[in-house]
């Protein structure tokens, strides 16, 4: 692993990109808050001899209220540099979380998605993104980014390489 950035946002802008900037709203049904949490980092893998670095990311988003009947947005994201070398190399991406009913509730709820990468850059990024709204207020968002990719020397009784990330908007 080369190396790691690590930063919390207020608003992601432009899909992938972010802005730290705090964002307050005005809507006739209030005020909307909207919070980002990110893990950036550089990954070497070797893989049929070659020394690769793919960029990761794990980013989770939530806004509140994010629907007119007052549901709240958890938007987990988990992505791979879209290159032939670094599309080829992955395996999975994947991430599974949890989110509190309501602040201080101590009752969680747990989410999960996987997905199995692009065969080439052209196929498309090798990521997996998705959307669940839910009552809202939430409390604690924990999200465990996850990403397997092909390699020459993978750990001791393992299969793939395997890089986690790990995201808390809230």
């Amino acid at each position: 692993m080369a190396h790691s950035k690590r930063w919390t946002s207020k608003l992601a802008v432009g899909g992938l990109a972010a802005a730290v900037l705090p964002v307050v709203v005005a809507t006739p049904a209030g005020a909307v808050y909207s919070t980002s949490d990110h893990e950036d980092r550089v990954v070497t893998v070797v893989r049929n001899g070659r020394t690769i670095s793919c960029r990761v990311l794990g980013q989770t988003g939530y806004t509140f209220p994010a629907t007119e009947d007052d549901k709240a947005r958890i938007q987990p994201l988990t992505f791979v540099d879209n290159t032939d070398e670094c599309v080829e190399a992955v395996h999975q991406v994947s991430f599974a979380g949890t989110y509190e009913t309501a602040p201080d509730s101590g009752v969680f709820v747990s989410f999960a998605k996987q997905g199995r990468a692009a065969t080439s850059s052209t196929n498309g990024e090798p990521g997996v993104l998705a959307e669940y709204f839910v009552p809202g207020p939430t409390g604690h968002i924990d999200v465990t980014h996850e990403i397997r990719f092909r390699c020459d020397n993978p750990p001791a009784g393992a299969s793939h390489c395997r890089v986690t990330l790990s995201t808390s908007p809230k």
